[in-house]
């Protein structure tokens, strides 16, 4: 009992641990797979291993793996070795519910207060300039709250935000019944969404509204609620960006500025070295993309090897660029990064079409369980609309977590691994194992 309360606090603080120190959120994830190794063998539990999620994470954790040892660098080998950590991290999780009745709750308070101290220090660093332990806000109006200069606020309440929603959905707490804090509960999902505009992270805010509207039509709620809950959100939104022209620069402005580069700069009299009218988001994203795409070219089915996109793009036959030419100007954009922004393409081109397969399969696994749920489950009294709720909100969180079609961070990334493996322990929870 003493390893699962052990391992309740650490799951439970990970939340902040994400905020504040990933080192702090890597090392509790691996000292939570060790709990929970130590107390299956104890009580011999082995039946946490035999699921159709377990047995696929370590098929691609021995492919990437394998992979990366073909690199002969240190750089892939690394990113990979240990990553089986994750796997067991979600097993962890499931194992910390399903033996921890308190969990669920504890888990939500952490993450709500997190939310909402978050959400109040955005408001404040975007109007003063600074948050309140000193940070500054970004010169081109983002804001990282607590994370200082790594600007991923708004990804960080994206990935939180629908777990919290489905526990609220799904558990009737006591502490529900105090007005006071039910109104502040309910207060933070406003406040959430307006801090994930202030972060300037154009892909969490779109990823945000693809959330909002698809728990709308999927989740069993009253029809009022949900017209108040969307016309809530869609004035608040246009208020804030009618309000604040800052906003609407970033959002709108840059945009489509990013998007019809090429055009701009060839009114303005510069040559390409490349006939492109529009970038797909920007042009330093159409660099890296191409740059990818040479790379799964020259190696389709097995890529170039994990986290060898930083390393290769520097390579003459991957090197890919925008040039822009004039008598008195000259623009180069280059596709070489730390990775390709984007988690598809970044498989497609470090792991090939087999490391990419897995991600695909997933994605097309979580579409088909949302129609499958919504379509037989959705006006089945026989289901609890809790358990319903919860495991719709869970679902979605895979869905905006893998959205194809956004720019994203570095797939192989700790801090983005962790928050991708989280919401399967509660997903297998629910599922009983079932994945």
């Amino acid at each position: 009992m003493r390893i699962i309360k052990a391992n309740s606090v650490l799951i439970c603080l990970l939340p902040i641990f994400l905020v504040l120190s990933r080192f702090m959120a890597d090392l509790s994830i691996c000292i939570s797979g060790i709990l929970f190794l130590i107390s299956v063998v104890k009580k011999k539990e082995w039946f946490y291993f035999n699921n159709n999620f377990f047995y696929l994470f370590l098929l691609f954790f021995f492919y990437v793996f394998i992979r990366s040892l073909f690199t002969l660098n240190t750089i892939s080998i690394g990113s990979t070795v240990f990553y089986f950590r994750f796997g067991l991290f979600s097993l962890a999780v499931w194992h910390v519910i399903n033996n921890n009745s308190k969990f669920l709750k504890y888990f939500f308070i952490t993450c709500a207060v997190i939310l909402l101290i978050l959400s109040l220090d955005a408001i404040y660093q975007y109007y003063n300039g600074y948050n309140v332990i000193g940070y500054p806000k970004h010169i081109y109006n983002k804001v990282g709250s607590f994370f200082g200069e790594t600007y991923i606020l708004g990804s960080y309440i994206l990935k939180i935000f629908p777990i919290i929603l489905g526990i609220f959905l799904y558990k009737n707490y006591s502490f529900f019944k105090n007005k006071y804090i039910f109104m502040g509960i309910i207060l933070i999902f406003p406040l959430s969404l307006f801090a994930v505009i202030l972060s300037g992270q154009r892909a969490a805010l779109f990823l945000f509204f693809v959330y909002v509207f698809t728990i709308l039509i999927l989740l069993k709620l009253k029809k009022n609620l949900k017209i108040v809950v969307l016309s809530s959100f869609l004035i608040s939104a246009i208020f804030v960006f009618s309000y604040d022209s800052k906003i609407y620069q970033r959002y709108i402005t840059e945009v489509y500025n990013q998007f019809t580069l090429d055009k701009q700069y060839k009114e303005k009299g510069l040559q390409s070295n490349h006939n492109r009218s529009y970038f797909t988001f920007s042009v330093h994203h159409e660099t890296h993309y191409q740059v990818a795409y040479k790379m799964f070219i020259n190696n389709i089915f097995f890529g170039q090897g994990p986290k060898m996109f930083r390393i290769l793009c520097k390579d003459e036959k991957f090197r890919f660029e925008y040039k822009y030419e004039s008598p008195d100007r000259n623009e180069v954009f280059d596709g070489c990064t730390t990775h390709p922004h984007n988690s598809y393409v970044q498989l497609f081109a470090e792991t090939g079409l087999f490391g990419a397969a897995f991600l695909i399969l997933f994605f097309c696994y979580v579409v088909l369980k949302l129609f499958y749920n919504f379509f037989v489950f959705y006006n089945n009294n026989k289901i609890s609309s809790d358990i319903y709720n919860y495991k719709m909100c869970i679902l979605l969180c895979f869905f905006i977590n893998f959205f194809p079609i956004v720019p994203n961070g570095n797939f192989f990334n700790n801090w983005l691994s962790i928050t991708y493996y989280l919401p399967v322990g509660f997903y297998l929870q629910i599922t009983k194992g079932k994945f």
